[in-house]
């Protein structure tokens, strides 16, 4: 991901965790900060001037403020691995990196249970092998989850999630299962 990118999304989160402060001495879970990752498998088919499918890492980091009850706004840094990378050969290497604005929307009041997640933002898609392809460009996703409470760990549960965008050259489309873990 380039530097000019990776500026963008540390002012964009130190501006969000320097506006969490909690409304409420009380308590009260409207208002504050919150943050999560989520970690998983993802299957990804991308095409260019071939179609490619892997099943493969899915992981991002995610935060971000609690605009009411149900409702939390947010960033999220995520991607997937689609060949590791090696200090001794820098021909390996190939992934996708998404830097997403997002929205997680609960259905109950008390950021319980399911949820919906919807967001978009920049994708940039790398390959290190000789000739391979590379391209920023723009992604969303949209998801469905299920969080239980547990008491001072935060929030625990699975998310199912697809993502589909363009990064130069390239589309994908990808479908992750991962485990979410947030804090409020």
């Amino acid at each position: 991901m380039s530097s000019k990118y990776t500026t963008i999304a540390v002012v964009l989160f130190s501006v969000v965790v320097l506006m969490s402060t909690r409304t409420d001495a009380a308590g009260s879970t409207t208002g504050g900060f919150w943050g999560g990752v989520e970690l998983g498998a993802g299957n990804i088919r991308r095409s260019a001037y071939a179609t490619h499918t892997d099943t493969t890492i899915y992981m991002a980091f995610k935060g971000g403020y609690a605009v009411s009850e149900r409702l939390l706004l947010g960033a999220e840094l995520g991607g997937y691995t689609l060949e590791a990378g090696d200090l001794w050969d820098p021909s390996k290497g190939e992934g996708l990196s998404q830097v997403f604005l997002i929205a997680q929307y609960y259905l109950w009041p008390i950021r319980e249970g399911w949820y919906i997640k919807g967001g978009g933002g920049y994708v940039s898609y790398w390959n290190n092998n000789p000739g391979g392809l590379e391209g920023n460009g723009w992604g969303a996703l949209l998801g469905l989850g299920y969080d239980w409470r547990t008491e001072g760990f935060g929030n625990f549960g699975p998310l199912l999630s697809f993502d589909y965008g363009k990064a130069g050259d390239i589309d994908y489309k990808a479908v992750a299962l991962a485990l979410s873990w947030s804090f409020l």
